[in-house]
């Protein structure tokens, strides 16, 4: 059993973006908490920057996760430093768009041990399972050996979507997310974000790549799945899907708008994160109509 602080980072001036829950850091923990009987808390420094030390002092974390986008950057090396000075011994890793594709930068800071390339789930969870020793057989990471970076061989990624378990939605305040902004510009409201698919064929150049070129859906029965629980146990009818490229299996995403026509006729979705416009056409139109969609942004390419 391991102590893990999961912290999503923050960005050094906030504006008008929506603070959306961390569903990398809630998979993370969904996978840790499955994979054995470890005592996991997630950390928001977009709502807890100022109480992250008295928060870090009441956990006593062996590990410390850290998830940043590159705006984040100044906060991850902040949120390390901290973490460091306060339990010297404690692992420090680096996940997310950042650390995938600067590792170099995330491990010139000494008060980070490990940069995770890639997806996390079972990364983190091969870190904690062998307590981070032996990194060079860990795929998907980078580490400081004898003064230089080390790139460990690169991780597969996860084919079968269906098989991972849901996000640990438990580990966050549903109602703190629900009182700001979301990415949507729906108002405040109770809702959740969710990934149906990951990955995206197409090669924009500013893309952050975290997923790989190599679309990978979820079967529409799970995302009812996911749907519906938390619908019934949360009270939740408002969904913001944040794929990369949600519609380039058009069957597919017909196949879970009836499905939730069916059976979740109140739900109301919202694409903040865009959707292909060369890849709509009047019928598909009127299948997101139907499904109850209610936002969209057009993605720029």
């Amino acid at each position: 059993m391991a102590r893990i602080a999961l912290i999503k980072c923050d960005q050094p001036s906030r504006g008008t973006e929506g603070r959306t829950p961390p569903l990398g850091l809630m998979m993370i923990a969904a996978i840790l908490r499955e994979k054995g009987n470890h005592s996991i808390r997630i950390l928001d420094a977009r709502f807890h920057g100022k109480s992250l030390p008295k928060l870090l002092k009441e956990i006593n974390p062996a590990i410390v996760g850290l998830s940043a986008l590159t705006i984040e950057a100044h906060s991850l090396h902040c949120i390390a430093d901290t973490a460091k000075g306060l339990f010297p011994n404690t692992t420090v890793i680096a996940g997310g768009p950042h650390a995938s594709f600067y590792p170099e930068e995330v491990l010139s800071n000494p008060n980070i041990d490990i940069a995770i390339r890639g997806e996390g789930e079972n990364t983190i969870a091969e870190l904690v399972d062998n307590g981070s020793k032996n990194l060079s057989g860990v795929k998907g990471i980078a580490f400081r050996e004898d003064g230089r970076v080390v790139l460990t061989e690169p991780r597969p990624y996860i084919q079968d979507l269906d098989a991972l378990p849901f996000p640990a939605w438990d580990l966050i305040d549903l109602k703190l997310y629900w009182g700001h902004k979301s990415m949507a510009s729906l108002g405040l409201r109770k809702y959740m974000a969710l990934f149906t698919s990951r990955a995206c064929p197409y090669k924009c150049i500013y893309c952050h790549d975290v997923f790989g070129k190599r679309f990978r859906p979820r079967s529409p029965e799970n995302v009812l799945e996911e749907m519906e629980i938390l619908s019934s146990k949360f009270g939740i009818n408002d969904f913001e899907i944040l794929d990369d490229i949600f519609n380039l299996d058009i069957p597919r995403s017909k196949k879970i708008f009836s499905l939730i026509h069916e059976r979740l006729p109140r739900t109301r979705l919202s694409f903040p994160n865009g959707i292909r416009g060369d890849r709509m056409d009047k019928e598909f139109i009127e299948f997101l109509r139907r499904a109850g969609t209610q936002y969209i942004s057009i993605a720029v390419e």
